[in-house]
């Protein structure tokens, strides 16, 4: 039996493991993306890009009340640490097409605006 999570995950289109993972997989997901940026970032620029999208997978959860409030206190606080090990950039990592087809703005998905220090 699925969860919600895991079948808006389905319905998104995202691949099995992550729908296997649901909510608790994308947040662990992104503590750990946090972690290993904390420590020193030693994966290249396309795993740093795949982690970004959780981030973002997460933020659409948020949207329609897919996460239960100990799953968003665990993302505030990977989100600390994500932004501590991270500089502002002046231009979306995916790239400025990219940004306006998906409506991305450095305000709202922020994560995107940030590479590793």
């Amino acid at each position: 039996m699925s969860s919600p999570a895991q079948e808006w995950l389905q319905k998104r289109g995202c691949p099995e493991h992550v729908i296997r993972s649901g909510s608790e997989g994308r947040v662990h997901a992104w503590e750990l993306t946090s972690r290993e940026l904390a420590e020193g970032w030693n994966l290249d620029f396309d795993n740093y890009l795949n982690d970004l999208d959780d981030r973002q997978i997460l933020f659409e959860m948020v949207q329609v009340a897919l996460l239960d409030d100990h799953e968003l206190k665990r993302i505030q606080l990977a989100d600390h640490s994500f932004k501590a090990s991270t500089s502002i950039v002046d231009e979306c990592v995916w790239g400025t097409p990219n940004a306006l087809e998906k409506s991305w703005n450095q305000e709202t998905n922020w994560w995107y605006w940030r590479k590793p220090l």
